[in-house]
């Protein structure tokens, strides 16, 4: 099987006024041609801002995937599965005691999960 092509760009966008996104026409053009999945972490959800309150960079950066179909996360988003370990099993342990009703005991045991 093909391995499938990935470019991963990690940044939190802070606003600047750098030419970092001076070939995006042709940078996005390549990556549509050549079937290159885009995938963009950052340290806040980029998508859920709105606009308004969205820096230069990060509207760039939206433009961006938005035009070469690529997928922007927040590092919160993707953590979880990127774990290479299981969650732990839960040891179930039961919780013991006296049921006492009038004269009567009963030993119970009570689970939790």
């Amino acid at each position: 099987p093909r391995t499938a092509k990935k470019i991963i760009l990690i940044s939190n966008f802070p606003n600047s006024s750098s030419d970092e996104f001076k070939y995006f026409d042709r940078i996005s053009d390549q990556l549509i041609e050549s079937s290159i999945k885009f995938l963009c972490y950052s340290d806040e959800p980029i998508r859920s801002i709105t606009k308004n309150h969205c820096n230069n960079n990060q509207l760039k950066i939206r433009e961006f995937c938005d035009k070469v179909e690529g997928y922007l996360f927040a590092f919160d988003e993707i953590l979880p599965s990127l774990r290479f370990y299981e969650v732990p099993d839960k040891m179930i342990v039961a919780w013991k005691c006296m049921f006492e009703l009038a004269e009567l005991k009963f030993p119970i045991r009570v689970y939790v999960y």
